[in-house]
């Protein structure tokens, strides 16, 4: 058969801390194999003692008392606080950012839950031990369906001393800070994400002791909850999507119809280049003395002399033959900017007073077709032409 110590009806099971002044066990009432587990802070009544004494048993003696509280009692010079124990994860453990993974909303909902149960001990005028134990992270305790449960381990109680009258000049305010271990504990995965601006901005805040209370703390983390989600690049950008939403597709709405504006004009210009070019690039004709093209501007009479028309064109030779110099000729030549509406024969004509010199100009140039304002040609000066005549 087990046998176990005792404290007072309790059989011990382990013992979880020990010091001087405090003692914690696990352990049960009744018979073994244990319904349920206890855990048992055993305090040394003495001078460091009294104080606690005095607050906690006029508090556990109240109403206002925890819902795990179980008892309360006293054996020679030791007095006893006993809990409600429940062997689940921690909340270290549980919120490890890299075994992590519970939702975060959930993870929200579970550091709203703690944050209104430790303002319902400040309401209820619980004694800086007790809060110190519920806002200890490694006395929180997670089952996998993510309900929280406060494990009354009350080896804090020697912080009283140092931290009391901090707490009384301002408890909203200094319970606020305090919880601060705890927010970074749940939502590290978040604020260990380089791309989540709001995290590290709410613990910056409670670190600096800018929260007046639990409320303001929590209003602050769900108010920002969009943002507050982030923990990697893609979530970065989904939430920059939602947040400008509106003005991406404002401004995508005016790039496709400038797009489409852009599009249509192009194609006009280039259907109307393509017919433009179709006339420009035409073979040019030439008869006589004058030379035509496709864009070229007949300005001549319209009568023809039928009777003396057949006798020029068969019985009168050519005045002068045709000049054409190889592009590459060393010769002297004028420089000349082509004008619009310019053509081989017309500069010919202001060059040489002669249109029918006008090939010596093109082949010299290597020109076939329009000519392009704005470029420049090579005119073969007139003493060249009528050595080439003369030869």
């Amino acid at each position: 058969m087990l046998k176990f110590s005792r404290e007072g009806k309790y059989n011990i099971v382990a013992t979880k801390y020990e010091s001087e002044s405090l003692t914690i066990y696990i352990g049960f009432d009744g018979d073994f194999p244990p319904k349920e587990l206890f855990i048992i802070n055993k305090f040394k009544y003495c001078e460091e003692t009294k104080q606690i004494f005095k607050k906690t048993f006029m508090y556990f003696s109240s109403k206002n008392k925890p819902e795990s509280f179980c008892d309360f009692f006293s054996i020679k010079d030791h007095f006893y606080a006993v809990f409600k124990y429940k062997e689940e994860q921690s909340l270290s453990y549980k919120y490890n950012k890299k075994i992590c993974i519970t939702d975060f909303r959930k993870r929200v909902k579970v550091f709203e839950y703690i944050c209104v149960k430790v303002r319902s001990c400040i309401r209820n005028s619980s004694p800086l031990p007790v809060i110190l134990a519920m806002i200890d992270p490694e006395n929180i305790s997670i089952d996998e369906k993510d309900e929280v449960f406060f494990n009354f381990d009350m080896r804090n109680v020697k912080k009283q001393s140092l931290e009391e009258k901090i707490y009384h000049q301002g408890k909203d305010k200094y319970i606020a800070k305090r919880m601060g271990k705890i927010f970074d504990i749940i939502f590290g995965i978040e604020l260990s994400s380089k791309y989540n601006r709001i995290m590290k901005l709410i613990s910056k805040k409670c670190d600096c002791g800018i929260y007046n209370s639990l409320e303001e703390f929590v209003i602050d983390l769900k108010n920002n909850i969009d943002e507050a989600e982030i923990s990697s690049f893609w979530e970065y950008i989904k939430y920059q999507y939602k947040t400008r939403k509106r003005f991406i597709l404002k401004a995508m709405n005016r790039v496709l119809i400038s797009g489409m504006i852009v599009a249509v004009g192009f194609l006009a210009y280039a259907k109307l280049t393509k017919l433009d070019n179709g006339y420009k690039d035409s073979k040019s004709l030439t008869i006589g003395d004058v030379t035509y093209s496709a864009n070229s501007k007949d300005k001549s009479p319209k009568s023809v002399d039928l009777e003396n028309s057949s006798k020029s064109i068969v019985t009168e030779p050519s005045k002068t033959k045709a000049i054409y110099i190889p592009k590459d000729s060393n010769i002297s030549f004028d420089d000349y900017i082509v004008q619009d509406g310019d053509t081989p024969s017309s500069i010919s004509e202001s060059s040489y007073s002669d249109r029918s010199l006008s090939p010596a100009i093109t082949s010299f140039n290597d020109v076939t077709g329009y000519l392009i304002p704005g470029s420049i040609l090579k005119i073969p000066q007139k003493s060249v032409i009528d050595a080439m005549q003369k030869a």
